[in-house]
């Protein structure tokens, strides 16, 4: 969802600009449309913020099928409450029409950055781990997104420059713990999603998994990678066919100009097999092969690049021999020495030593000019004592010894006041039913149920300054091992309440995390701004009992920080 204008769609005769949805939310333009709804920006009159609006279109209210899959859309993205997935905050009827409430974001969707401009690499993997995030998380729910695609990918800048993706439209959402949906939404063979970024499975009418997802990603990413997609020649049956039969081209031979990269192109064909099992079993396995790529590869600020395709700054010889022509081409006719550079004829090869001879005799006569000169002072200065033992001889005035002014007194930061910690489950305070079944279960060492946790993180969306369902869901995600959910949950609380951090469970799940190569930086940043000092006793016992010397390391150089 974008605010950018000008507005790209003709808003005269669409009689829901300027209504008052549900008594709440004011139309004010068209943002958009798919195929169920039509996206509107809104002004939510009641809180007095900025929201878009997805109302279901006039023609499909009356049907059965396209109402029920709409209505599943809103269930599902209220399901979802991640930093790379459109926030859901309200959905319901108004009057005939179903509408769901999402945050407005700012920015530019993929396909409009693909028309525009070639992503560096790094740039491209930096996005691509955003949307690898987000469905990570939304597999672990037992939810796959069906419909990826540039189109889906909102892309924006933050304050501190660099670039955030939100990941919108669950619209062909589907449960995998559910039972098989009713033929009424979606019939036997019915292909589900956009042709162009659809796994062959889905073209073929067949179930779709998070394995499907990936399939989409890796068009993605072979999209950012190489400024196409993969058989862009064909559409249609065409297209289906060379997906089932064909690999995708390298990307040695989509973009030449990256060169050879064979770690790139290891994650391409895994992700792009056309038999399912080949894949990665979901995103988060393409993900944690993505982090593990070499570091140069990664290496991005996260800021949008300016131009082309970002290449290598050449080495400061190769500038200097460029900046000097020492690249061109001798001239016809002309004939080179062996042993001098490309270039360079034989006449300047002939002319260079005899200048250089000549700077060498002009330096050796300066040298010796200067030694002789040296000498003859000596002696002048031996025959003087000799001659004048009495006559004192007068020294120079010693120099007046420097002022060397005092150091600036050093600044001293003020003391960090934190506010009091408290655990946020005692006395026990009444429970909502969602906290408090993922609540017991935990207590008793359980690993709650799938649909425990959907219907908390929709508590969690639905109750923004309660920081406790977001404590809930960082425990139980860390439980699984989900370490990657598990640290925007906790920040998320931690910045709802510092004081949440007296709950006996958020310092270890933060310790656990930190000794983490690949998550370490964001514990580390928590702990530093709501524990500071409190925390190096837990981190001086998890340095004792790390098995790893190189996590002992680690967490060594992390105390020495606090």
């Amino acid at each position: 969802m974008t605010r950018e204008d000008p507005n790209p769609f003709e808003t005269s005769g669409d009689d829901t600009v300027g209504r008052l949805v549900d008594g709440r939310y004011r139309v004010r333009r068209v943002l958009g449309q798919g195929g169920l709804g039509r996206v509107y920006a809104a002004t939510d009159e009641r809180l007095g913020r900025e929201v878009a609006v997805k109302v279901l279109l006039a023609e499909h209210a009356e049907t059965p099928s396209l109402r029920a899959r709409f209505e599943r859309e809103a269930r599902a993205l209220s399901a979802l409450s991640h930093p790379n997935i459109v926030t859901i905050t309200d959905f319901g009827l108004d009057g005939e029409r179903a509408f769901v409430v999402m945050e407005l974001l700012p920015g530019q969707d993929l396909s409009v950055i693909l028309s525009q401009q070639r992503l560096g690499v790094g740039r491209a993997l930096h996005l691509m781990r955003g949307v690898l995030a987000a469905l990570s998380y939304a597999h672990a729910l037992q939810i796959v997104h069906r419909d990826l695609k540039p189109s889906n990918v909102m892309v924006r800048v933050l304050p501190d420059g660099t670039e955030h993706v939100a990941v919108l439209d669950f619209g062909l959402a589907k449960f995998l713990d559910e039972d098989e949906v009713s033929p009424a939404i979606t019939t036997a063979g019915a292909m589900m999603g956009t042709p162009a970024y659809m796994s062959p499975e889905q073209a073929c009418g067949v179930a779709a998994d998070a394995r499907s997802d990936v399939y989409s990603a890796g068009l993605l990413l072979y999209e950012l990678l190489a400024g196409r997609p993969p058989f862009t020649d064909c559409t249609g049956p065409e297209l289906l066919r060379k997906r089932l039969v064909e690999p995708p081209p390298p990307l040695a031979a989509a973009a030449p100009e990256l060169g050879d990269q064979p770690e790139l192109q290891a994650i391409l064909d895994r992700a792009l097999a056309a038999e399912v099992k080949a894949r990665y079993v979901d995103a988060g396995a393409m993900l944690q092969a993505l982090d593990a790529l070499p570091a140069e590869l990664l290496r991005h600020s996260g800021a949008p690049l300016s131009g082309s395709l970002a290449l290598p700054a050449p080495s400061p010889a190769r500038a200097l021999s460029d900046t000097e022509g020492w690249r061109r081409e001798p001239e016809p006719g002309a004939l080179t020495v062996p042993g001098t550079p490309r270039g360079v004829t034989s006449d300047a090869a002939q002319v260079a030593p005899v200048r250089a001879s000549r700077s060498r005799l002009w330096l050796a006569l300066a040298a010796v000019l200067v030694v002789g000169a040296l000498g003859v002072g000596v002696v002048t200065l031996v025959l003087l004592r000799t001659w004048l033992p009495d006559t004192p001889v007068a020294s120079a005035p010693a120099p007046a010894p420097a002022v060397v002014p005092a150091p600036p007194p050093p600044v001293v930061a003020p003391p960090v006041v934190r506010p009091a910690a408290r655990n946020p489950w005692r006395p026990r305070e009444r429970l909502d039913e969602q906290m408090k079944t993922v609540y017991d279960r935990l207590e008793r060492g359980s690993t709650p149920s799938r649909q425990s946790l959907r219907r908390l993180a929709a508590y969690a969306a639905n109750h923004p300054t309660d920081p406790r369902p977001r404590l809930l869901l960082a425990r139980a995600f860390e439980a699984q091992g989900w370490l990657r959910d598990a640290l925007p949950e906790l920040e998320r609380a931690l910045v709802m309440d510092p004081s949440v951090r007296g709950d006996p469970h958020v310092l270890p799940i933060l310790m656990r995390i930190l000794e983490s190569p690949t998550y370490h930086e964001g514990a580390a940043a928590l702990i530093r701004t709501h524990y500071g000092e409190e925390a190096r006793p837990a981190v001086r016992s998890a340095m004792v009992a790390a098995s790893r010397p190189e996590t002992a390391e680690r967490l060594r150089a992390f105390e020495a920080s606090l």
